[in-house]
């Protein structure tokens, strides 16, 4: 047995050569991942006060900053000897708790708005997300009123596993939605025919109301800054949800600050939540909304072109002084935004961003 030190409080004793995240969850220190534990998606990372040779992905994925801090994937190390372990405040508080489903609708051919009801004291963090549990020996069967699961080339999929499994979805609302979680969800489509669709968003698609669910978290590391500077919000597709999140609740509190929303869609029948923000952008002076279509499309009102290329326009004509900017997407809209903004000298403080 190897003993497991945590935050100079709590030791726990495991196996020798147990993987440290399966040690941290099976003892209720609710480590997340939103990409199954295989290194990428970097929501693992703790502080490890010992001398233990970096693994080949952790020479990769970790920053040099990470390194110098001495964080380390958890998923993909093993407890070969007594290890001292920090974990972040908010990781170390979250809970498994159970919720109902209340509503399941489409926002777009491809993304649901899920809802749910937490059955106890569950905090919204703007920003933040949950997991989501996925039952063991989930099997995913198409039916007549499936609407999305028609386009699958396969009537069934039995996801053989052993374990449950988890997968991470962010807040689309804000702490002013009492008692209440939505979130936004892609359904991730086989990329062969021989091959499965995700697991997460097969499970959160096959979903009704009054299904019963098992979430764990809340977890956030995409938090806003606490100043009055312009708030910049970048986005495409699904990751629209935590930047609503943060837009829902600077609306309704007492930001004093000016705050954007500009949004990339490939087409006109991707754009979600329009309603919202077109109100929005109406009602508060101090919010603005902008929308452009990546292709090309005839006899539309929308902007053409990557919506980082119009923020890029409006910088130009403005500055990038007193500004902040929130991005969340898909990896190309993120990385050539990102690389916008740092050529046009946007400090790496004043730029925030949710991977997935």
């Amino acid at each position: 047995m190897k003993k497991i030190k945590i935050n100079n409080t709590t030791i726990l004793e495991v196996e020798s050569g147990q993987n440290l995240l399966d040690s941290l969850r099976g003892n209720d220190i609710l480590i997340p991942t939103s990409c199954g534990g295989i290194g990428t998606c970097l929501k693992c990372k703790v502080k490890i006060n010992n001398d233990i040779p970096y693994e080949i992905l952790e020479e990769v994925m970790l920053s040099e900053e990470d390194k110098k801090l001495g964080m380390r994937l958890s998923c993909q190390l093993c407890v070969d000897d007594d290890m001292h372990v920090i974990v972040p405040e908010g990781i170390a508080s979250a809970a498994l708790i159970s919720g109902v489903v209340e509503d399941i609708k489409y926002l777009t051919s491809g993304i649901k708005e899920i809802t749910i009801i937490p059955q106890s004291d569950f905090p919204i963090l703007e920003g933040g997300y949950i997991q989501v549990k996925i039952p063991e020996n989930f099997i995913l069967q198409r039916t007549d009123n499936s609407e999305i699961f028609m386009r699958l080339p396969k009537p069934l999929y039995n996801f053989e596993r052993k374990e449950r499994e988890l997968r991470a979805y962010s807040f689309a609302n804000s702490r002013y939605d009492s008692n209440k979680i939505i979130l936004n969800v892609r359904f991730e489509f086989p990329k062969k025919s021989d091959q499965f669709p995700g697991l997460g968003s097969s499970y959160i698609f096959s979903l009704e109301r009054g299904d019963e669910v098992e979430i764990i978290g809340p977890y956030n590391d995409f938090d806003l800054n606490e100043s009055d500077n312009e708030k910049i919000f970048i986005g495409g597709g699904v990751g629209l949800s935590p930047l609503k999140s943060h837009i829902d609740y600077l609306n309704k509190s007492n930001f004093k600050g000016e705050y954007s929303l500009w949004y990339g869609a490939r087409t006109e029948k991707d754009i979600y939540y329009k309603e919202y923000f077109d109100e929005l952008n109406i009602k508060n002076k101090k919010f603005e909304y902008f929308t452009a279509l990546s292709n090309l499309e005839k006899d539309t009102k929308y902007a053409q072109g990557y919506i980082h290329e119009h923020v890029e326009k409006y910088l130009k004509e403005t500055g990038i002084d007193c500004k902040e900017f929130y991005l969340c997407g898909p990896p190309p809209m993120l990385n050539a935004a990102i690389e916008m903004l740092k050529s046009h000298g946007v400090a790496d403080k004043n730029i925030s961003f949710d991977k997935f």
